[in-house]
């Protein structure tokens, strides 16, 4: 069953826990508490946790956290974080306990079906729920959640999901389905950055005033979330300040790129783009927080042009 779910039911509190305080999963944490949830957060860098003392229960492990709630909702970056949170020795399934676990970041396919496995054989059910929106939607409870796994798995965290998402579309039981659309929504979103900036800094070195560019490309076929969003609030601006990572971006694309080729699809538009992202990760030094709106900077340097509001 796929099924798109705006109604807003009865709202229903819950013991949940928070692993991950990053932008993004803090965000959702925040919301979590603002919606009146009885939050427990974890995060390893103790630092972090500081400023939801006041506001939810700060423990110093996963398995603590799973012990101290019936919900884990668990943002990370990257797979090996999330092993060492699911599975490891202080992990969720050492807790023993019977309990729902909510997945909010991307992962590749395979690896979501793996740990779906694995926590099943401990009693824990699983719910692939990754976001999309960015951290500004999230922070405004406003993020798009797609949702597979157990249908009543998925009704006991929903009220969670709902403290920050505005629209949640539940893709069934079969666990992967949400990220499969999440790696789809990912790429075409790169593409649509990437595209953008190309186009703004040919547009700019033809003579054109980059935010009469916008004005038109807004109010005609070529706008986009790039075109909408990212550039007028973070590139004409200077910031660069949009709170998603290149590196990220590599991580997902090929995600996305490995699970085309698993179904022996081509994809040169998709593998151009991730191309794109990988030279401008290079001539950001490799930074892990180079943001993704940063990608324009290595067309910026080739045509000798900036792209900014004057």
């Amino acid at each position: 069953m796929n099924e798109t779910i705006d109604s807003k039911p009865e709202m229903v509190r819950r013991r949940v826990a928070f692993i991950g305080l990053g932008s993004m999963g803090g965000a959702l944490a925040d919301r979590a508490v603002a919606a009146g949830h009885d939050c427990v957060v974890h995060d390893k860098d103790t630092a972090t946790m500081e400023r939801f003392r006041d506001r939810a229960l700060l423990v110093s492990s996963a398995r603590e956290a799973a012990e101290q709630s019936d919900i884990v909702v668990a943002c990370l970056a990257a797979a090996a974080h999330y092993d060492a949170v699911l599975t490891g020795p202080d992990g969720i399934v050492s807790a023993g306990k019977r309990l729902v676990y909510v997945h909010a970041g991307t992962s590749s396919v395979p690896m979501v079906r793996a740990w779906t496995e694995q926590l099943a054989a401990a009693d824990i059910a699983m719910l692939d729920a990754p976001v999309t929106g960015g951290v500004g939607r999230a922070k405004a409870g406003d993020l798009t959640v797609m949702v597979a796994g157990p249908l009543q798995s998925y009704e006991f965290a929903e009220q969670v999901l709902r403290s920050y998402a505005s629209k949640l579309v539940y893709f069934g039981e079969a666990a992967g389905a949400a990220q499969t659309m999440k790696l789809v929504n990912n790429m075409l979103n790169f593409a649509n950055l990437a595209a953008a900036a190309e186009i703004m800094v040919i547009g700019t070195k033809a003579g054109l005033d980059p935010e009469k560019m916008l004005d038109v490309i807004n109010h005609g076929s070529g706008q986009n979330s790039a075109t909408l969003a990212k550039f007028p609030n973070h590139i004409l601006t200077g910031t660069f300040d949009y709170q998603g990572w290149i590196s990220h971006v590599l991580k997902d694309g090929r995600a996305f790129l490995d699970e085309a080729a698993d179904m022996a699809v081509p994809a040169p538009l998709s593998a151009a783009v991730y191309q794109a992202f990988v030279h401008a990760f290079a001539v950001g030094d490799g930074r892990k927080d180079y943001d993704i709106t940063e990608v324009i900077r290595y067309m910026e340097q080739a045509a000798g042009v900036e792209v900014r509001r004057k």
